[in-house]
């Protein structure tokens, strides 16, 4: 295996002035889209040039270390005591950027002779970031450049770490991805010989390539983004094209050499294709299976969970092979091939059927009072605010006496507020009252009172339910409990009459019904809920039952039908 090219790009001119950059493009872009372009690129070049002439001046230093390093007596001299060196390892195993300044200093006071392969394995398990990896390169060069013996136990080390079962899932992602990269930095910086270093980064690459699963797709990109331009001359699609745009020539890194670099480049790209070829079967599979289950759908109006959880975790997994296959193709420059025509659909949806919910509502008043609802926490955050002032001003002792009488004036002020709450007959009324709740009755009692008057509304008043439905929404903004507690109370009392199958108390199955329905409608009742409540009773869908069914389909039917989540199943009973 021969050495890296080594290739001093200190002196390299930038590959055009600043002023030049884009003038024959300006016209193109408005002139922000242009500045904002133009400092991008320039970004990139920037630091692409001083992070290739820093690691020129790593390599430099250590391939010429033999000549330089002092001599075993100078070694001899500097502290070899036992507590020094062993407190110097901990330091290692804390390894960061900010810390690197200090423990240039402090090895270089101290003799590591005996202590070597204890550092390299301190390095190799210390938690470093990729931000850190710059830093901890230079460390370990300090080190290479005194001590020779080093770079075998630091090989050694990392062989641990890097050897990959191609067979075996990998242990620990994370980790290999940071390892990955600073050994490959550690081996263009010249620290581990190239003759030793590629092969190990070569079998492992490879190792994760041929991973059929593409669980290591992760690690593939990891790589390509921290490293592809110095082992592969990768650049990605975006820097290309504004160099074109502005008209610049991108000098590539040659570090590691032309030969080796296309070698890299053709096993990133084999893997590319292989991943797009998976990438397609896996949309064939996930279509195949969302068709499936809209047919299961259509025929029987409802999915198991098991299915429901499968396709949630297949969309997902789906999702993620298209993001990674995404950036590769940003990162290798190449194009994303067409992926087959799919049937994706979310799985409550019908074959081709709108279910925007458009004409859900019947006119525009009726929309506005379902769907818009005031912002409780904004009112009650300027309201608290007004409050401070006031309370700074009460005394501690004259608290305790105010707080004396609110209790028994606020138990009466709560039960006149009940007791008045079914006058309110308007949607400006409602919202009124549940702003006065929240401002004087908001306590875990008062709140327990009202979720049972509001589950007691008299049957023979079923034109208070949507606007306690309403009551209840803005309520929920704040303070769910109340909300949760009813809709409990509700679905019990529809379980009870569903169960009980008896043929009195009409009114009151009707209104427990309609009740359900209206809080539908306002995104407070669970919509599954309803659609079990309404299979339970198209299973004896006879007397009392038929007037609850037309009951929730008139109140909340659109809502079902509109959703895209209850779409089919309110379709099929239907």
């Amino acid at each position: 295996m021969l050495q890296p090219t080594v290739t001093d790009t200190s002196n390299d001119e930038p590959t055009k002035p600043e002023e030049e950059v884009g003038m024959d493009v300006e016209d193109d872009f408005n002139q922000d889209e242009y500045s904002h372009l133009k400092e991008e690129l320039l970004t990139y070049l920037q630091e692409s040039k001083h992070s290739s002439n820093a690691k020129s001046v790593l390599l430099e230093r250590n391939n010429n270390a033999a000549s330089q390093r002092p001599n075993a007596a100078e070694i001899a001299k500097r502290d070899s005591s036992i507590k020094k060196n062993t407190g110097f390892i901990k330091k290692l195993r804390n390894l960061g950027a900010t810390q690197v300044d200090q423990l240039v200093t402090e090895c270089h006071s101290l003799n590591l002779s005996k202590y070597l392969s204890e550092a390299a394995s301190a390095i190799v398990e210390a938690r470093i970031k990729f931000t850190d990896i710059p830093s901890a390169v230079l460390l370990c060069t300090e080190i290479n450049c005194v001590y020779p013996e080093f770079a075998r136990p630091l090989q050694d080390e990392f062989i641990k770490v890097l050897v990959v079962n191609k067979d075996e899932p990998v242990a620990n992602a994370n980790r290999l991805r940071v390892e990955l990269c600073f050994y490959a930095e550690l081996s263009l910086c010249g620290i581990i010989p190239a003759r030793q270093s590629l092969p190990v980064l070569g079998t492992t690459l490879t190792a994760l390539a041929q991973d059929k699963t593409f669980n290591t797709l992760s690690l593939i990109l990891s790589f390509c983004k921290h490293c592809g331009a110095d082992f592969a001359g990768l650049v990605p699609r975006r820097i290309r094209l504004l160099c074109e745009q502005f008209s610049v020539t991108l000098k590539k890194t040659t570090l590691l050499g032309v030969s080796k670099q296309e070698s890299v480049r053709n096993l990133l790209h084999d893997y590319y294709q292989s991943l797009c070829r998976h990438l397609c079967n896996e949309q064939v599979k996930l279509s195949a299976y969302e068709k499936q289950s809209r047919q299961i759908l259509m025929a029987k109006g409802e999915l198991r969970s098991d299915r429901v959880s499968t396709a949630e975790v297949m969309h997902a997994e789906f999702q993620t092979l298209l993001s990674g296959a995404v950036t590769l193709a940003e990162l290798l420059d190449v194009e994303l091939p067409d992926l087959p025509d799919a049937d994706f659909q979310d799985l409550q949806l019908g074959d081709g059927e709108d279910c925007s919910g458009g004409h859900v509502w019947e006119d525009e008043t009726t929309r506005l009072f379902y769907t818009q609802l005031p912002d409780v926490k904004e009112y009650l955050a300027q309201l608290n605010k007004q409050e401070e002032c006031k309370e700074r001003s009460t005394t501690k002792s004259e608290s305790f006496k105010t707080d004396d009488g609110d209790i028994t004036c606020k138990k009466s002020s709560l039960e006149t507020f009940l007791k008045l709450l079914p006058n309110c007959n308007n949607m400006e009324m409602i919202d009124n009252a549940a702003l006065e709740f929240l401002v004087y009755f908001n306590s875990k009692v008062c709140r327990k009172k009202l979720t049972i008057t509001l589950f007691m509304v008299p049957r023979t008043r079923l034109e208070l339910l949507p606007l306690y439905a309403r009551f209840v929404a803005i309520l929920s903004q704040v303070v769910p409990d109340v909300a949760t507690n009813l809709c409990q109370q509700l679905k019990s009392e529809m379980m009870r009459h569903i169960n009980k199958k008896d043929q009195v108390n009409i009114e009151s199955k009707k209104k427990t019904a309609k009740f359900i329905g209206e809080l539908v409608n306002f995104g407070v009742y669970a919509k599954k809920e309803v659609l079990r409540a309404l299979k339970l009773l198209l299973y004896d869908f006879t007397h009392h039952n038929i007037e609850m069914v037309c009951c929730l389909l008139e109140t909340c039917g659109c809502v079902l039908y509109a959703a895209s989540d209850t779409h089919l199943s309110i379709k099929c009973y239907l």
